[in-house]
């Protein structure tokens, strides 16, 4: 018989080999101004498995995103994330991002070209596909839009005139329905700012891409590696970024809200996708 003296002490050390028992996820290491304290996570459907870009659509408020495998449309709901429709505009392909320019809807393909669709979720869907024509073996997965020149940019993952040291980044014109000739810049990768433990044998490789809202900073999201570049509006790197594969297991989709909430996509990857959500909370 235990001494009922003792229950309480016994009830208290049971509880706290309970608690410790339990792993807490660290909290990512991000840009300053963000909550990293309170990450919101929406588990998404199967229907997203393959999630491969998103944008945040003040309209709503909703988030679009993209099915890597499907030339599909989907309206989630950036407080649940769950699905409030879909909008076929192609039978399928490998796409990879998309972004807004106020009028249409622009889908990556990852061999860069745009799908630039409007109509979505009416019975009058339309896409209209405009082809970069590059030579050689070339690879895109990141696309935003920027409304100060009304071009939409491009960003290599791994192209071959890059060589695999450089970073090549083409420029759509929406108003003209034109692409820059030859990519606007070359990024050159600064491997003395990559975190410790970097594989440095893989070249970095750009899987989102979007401007922050209140600073201004362009954010460049690398799933391989899971790499945060934070850059000036010059593609100067400023910082980079480890993140944690116990929140970014797969990320491949970015977008902001306009008060600096971060959202990032993750791919399935043998478990749920989900929509992670770090609030701004101000520098």
């Amino acid at each position: 018989m235990v001494n009922a003296r003792l229950l309480p002490f016994l009830l208290v050390t049971t509880l706290v080999a309970c608690s410790q028992g339990v792993k807490k996820k660290e909290p990512p290491v991000l840009p300053p101004g963000f909550d990293v304290q309170s990450i919101e996570k929406f588990k998404l459907t199967e229907d997203l498995d393959e999630i491969s870009g998103i944008y945040y659509d003040t309209v709503g408020p909703r988030i679009m995103a993209e099915n890597d495998e499907e030339g599909r449309l989907y309206s989630v709901d950036p407080a649940t994330g769950k699905i409030t429709g879909h909008s076929s505009f192609h039978d399928g392909g490998d796409f990879e991002d998309l972004t807004w320019d106020g009028r249409y809807w622009y889908v990556l393909r990852s061999n860069g070209n745009l799908f630039r669709v409007s109509g979505a979720f009416t019975d009058s869907i339309n896409k209209v596909q405009i082809k970069l024509h590059l030579p050689g073996y070339n690879n895109f997965e990141a696309l935003f839009f920027e409304p100060a020149d009304k071009k939409a940019y491009l960003i290599c993952k791994q192209c071959d005139a890059d060589s695999g040291k450089l970073i090549s980044v083409y420029a759509f014109n929406t108003v003209t329905s034109t692409f820059d000739s030859g990519p606007v810049i070359r990024m050159k990768p600064n491997r003395a700012m990559l975190p410790a433990g970097t594989d440095t044998t893989e070249i970095i490789k750009p899987s989102a891409a979007a401007v922050h809202p209140i600073t201004g900073e362009l954010y460049i999201m690398c799933s391989v590696n899971r790499l945060l570049i934070v850059a000036d509006r010059n593609w100067t790197w400023k910082k980079v970024y480890a993140l944690n594969k116990e929140w970014f297991k797969q990320p491949e989709g970015m977008s902001f809200a306009p008060n600096g909430d971060l959202y990032v996509s993750n791919e399935a990857r043998s478990g749920t996708p989900n929509i992670l959500r770090i609030r701004w909370k101000g520098l």
